[in-house]
Formats: structure tokens, sequence, C-alpha cells
């Protein structure tokens, strides 16, 4: 059996919510081979929206996002667009999600390319500021989880640090917006990161900061081969 955290966020004002409630990680906790199966029936396709880019990025054929210092062009004008992130590394998923349950899965190395030593995968509602300079929080519409520095953070207000006992190679975010609950997993190890329950005050976007100076990009996985990852 793995640790179990609980994290008080009552007294935390979250974006997202109407009433906050509590975040919980179940790092270690394994994940029953039904559930996983139940979670990936509620797999969609998602595709990186190359207008929501920051300009440092490169995507490839919508699936593949990593760096390109090279073409970063600070007087290119789609740079200021007011879809496209100025600040934050991130892009945004072309479909905004606001009901029903979610699940993708995105790779982070692995092979013969080393495990991402940064990165942030979570949700963006529509209405986030895509231009703020300041940390990604859930106060300003981001709900993240992040490797930074070797240590895993969350997005709350102020932020969450937690234990990181082995980094991802494929990660699993799971949402059932309905109910209000986001988890990620750690698919290779079958083992659960962290779930949060919340209450969405509006349409989100799946998120995705593959950071700068890593040789693995950061990839979503199709559904064939999100199921042969197991």
């Amino acid at each position: 059996m793995g640790y179990l955290y609980f994290i008080n966020l009552f007294l935390i004002v979250i974006f997202f919510c109407a009433v906050p409630e509590d975040m919980k990680s179940v790092e270690g906790d394994l994940i029953p081979e039904n559930d996983l199966k139940i979670m990936r029936s509620a797999e969609v396709d998602v595709i990186l929206d190359e207008a929501t880019a920051h300009g440092v990025l490169k995507i490839i054929k919508e699936k593949i996002v990593r760096d390109d210092i090279e073409k970063l062009n600070v007087g290119d004008s789609a740079i200021d667009s007011d879809l496209r992130f100025s600040h934050h590394t991130c892009v945004l998923g072309k479909k905004s999600i606001n009901l029903g349950k979610s699940y993708w899965e995105v790779e982070l190395g692995g092979g013969n390319v080393p495990l991402k030593k940064s990165w942030g995968v979570g949700l963006a509602l529509e209405t986030a500021n895509r231009h703020s300079d300041t940390p990604l929080i859930s106060s300003d519409g981001f709900l993240v989880l992040s490797l930074r520095e070797g240590r895993l953070h969350v997005s709350t207000d102020p932020a969450v640090e937690l234990p990181v006992r082995q980094r991802p190679q494929i990660l699993g975010v799971f949402l059932d917006y309905d109910k209000g609950h986001l988890s990620f997993i750690n698919v290779t190890e079958k083992k659960y990161i962290l779930t949060i329950s919340t209450k969405f005050n509006g349409a989100v976007y799946p998120l995705f900061d593959p950071a700068t100076g890593d040789k693995a990009p950061m990839k979503i996985l199709s559904k064939e081969k999100s199921c042969n990852s197991n």
C-alpha cells in the first residue's frame, strides 16, 4: 500500500471552484487493471493547437511538442496573439471539455531518449490569462502538475509540492468534469500520482508545457499506442 496524503484546500481560493474542496495524493497506490481500462474507455483524441503555442515551441504532426530556440523571433507578430502563450512555454489542445469523462496519455521520454527533467501537464480554463508572467496557478485558471528541479508541484495558490519516487515515462490524465475530479497517473508503473477534487466553472482545455533544454519531446499518444503502453 502506498502513502496517502491529504492537503486541506478549504482556505485556498481556487479559480476553478465555486467551493474549494480537497486534493489528495495517492502516489504509490496501484491502479486495478479494470480501473485503468475504464479510464481508457473515455480516451479522447487530443490535437495540439499550434495557434496557442508559445513562439519558442515546435509542433510536429499535431501530437508532438518540444522547444525550438532557433525558431523564436521576438519581432514575430504571431507571438503577441491573444491566443498564444507569451511567457510560459505552453500549448493547448484544440478541443475544449465542458462535460463528461475524458482521458489522454502523454509520453515524457524513455527508450533511447532520457526522461524529461521538466514538464507541465494539466488544464487551462478557456478564460485563463495566457500572457501572465507569474507562475501558473489555479486562481488564474490553470490546474497543472509539473516537474521542476526533480520535484513535483501542483499549481494551487499557494503551490503545493509533492514527493517524487519515480518520474513517469507515460503520464495519464483522467478528467471527470461533472464530478470535478482530475487524476494524474504513472501509466508505466500503473500507479496513482495525484487526484484533485474541485468544481469547474467553465470549459477547460488540455494544457502541455514541454519546458526548454530537454532532449526529449512531449508526445501525446494515440488511443492505439496508449492501449499498448501497459
